[in-house]
């Protein structure tokens, strides 16, 4: 699977955008996030749209953007010449010039807005109540909105986790149903996981935008084994993971396609009495029929593919 199938997400997405940018446009947005970030523009927010937070608000953050691109003309020349170039063939005064040339500076201002939030530099606040967000990847400035630093980067050195934090070193991230080991009962609402490769931990959150995981399961020593929908419901793939002190159940029909990078994040495979037999089964008379005549997928075969 491609990186792009394995990593769902607004955060994954966004940063894909991101790195599609020509490389030097990527430079100059990450050295515009490093101005802003040294220049303590983060100020406590109270508001009845959104909690209390550290953030800076859209007018401000494009005023502040302004501001630096007048100190950096080199930003925006070639687009401002170009609109120039245009406009003396055209005919066009030069008092129109000027008024289109302050048009395309405020352009390039909003389009250096969209490209920190893409780099995952900063975040709308509160967007995860927000779904229609979750599907945008430019024009994120509206009126009132409010932005915030993720404190995602190798600059956030003991920053809390969140989804921004864990994009650099995750290695799965999906939604799943998560369901209750012990009596197989399934909670009402989906989770967002992330698999973190670098600290071998699967982190659970509310949605794809959360900035504080609901909890997590450290994969060092812990097994993991496949088991039919028959135990929780009868159209999910299900797997186990079971530690010492804690067990938790993965449902969905993507849940199969996450051992491998269990067991690769250090959880060690519990293969089920049943496997054995249904491997040669399933070599006798073919996978489809075993799963018709069975009701749930092997799950030697997601360790095979």
């Amino acid at each position: 699977m491609s990186r792009e199938q394995v990593l769902d997400g607004r955060v994954f997405a966004r940063h894909r955008a991101f790195l599609r940018l020509p490389e030097l446009e990527q430079r100059r947005t990450q050295a515009l996030a490093t101005f802003i970030d040294q220049s303590a523009v983060f100020h406590a927010h109270r508001g009845f749209l959104h909690r209390s937070s550290a953030g800076i608000s859209c007018d401000a953050l494009f005023d502040l953007v302004l501001g630096y691109l007048e100190k950096h003309p080199e930003l925006i020349e070639s687009r401002v010449a170009s609109a120039a170039a245009s406009d003396a063939a055209s005919g066009d005064s030069a008092s129109v010039s000027v008024v289109v040339a302050t048009q395309r500076k405020k352009q390039v201002a909003w389009t250096f807005v969209d490209r920190l939030v893409q780099s995952n530099f900063l975040m709308i606040n509160d967007e995860g109540d927000d779904p229609m967000l979750g599907m945008k990847l430019d024009d994120f400035a509206r009126p009132g909105m409010l932005f915030v630093p993720t404190h995602a980067g190798p600059s956030a050195a003991g920053a809390p986790v969140s989804v921004w934090s864990l994009r650099e070193d995750a290695v799965r991230a999906g939604v799943l149903r998560r369901a209750n080991a012990i009596t197989k009962s399934v909670g009402g609402r989906d989770a967002y996981f992330v698999l973190d490769g670098k600290r071998k931990t699967l982190y659970w959150f509310a949605s794809d935008a959360s900035t504080a995981p609901k909890g997590s399961i450290e994969l060092s020593g812990a097994q993991v084994q496949s088991c039919g929908p028959h135990m929780v419901d009868a159209t999910g793939f299900c797997v186990k993971i079971t530690t010492r002190h804690d067990s938790l159940l993965l449902v969905g029909s993507a849940a199969a396609d996450w051992i491998n990078p269990l067991i690769a994040c250090g959880a060690v495979y519990n293969m089920t009495l049943l496997e054995p037999i249904l491997s040669v089964v399933t070599m006798v008379i073919g996978e489809p029929a075993v799963k018709r005549s069975m009701g749930f997928t092997v799950g030697a075969t997601a360790l095979l593919s």
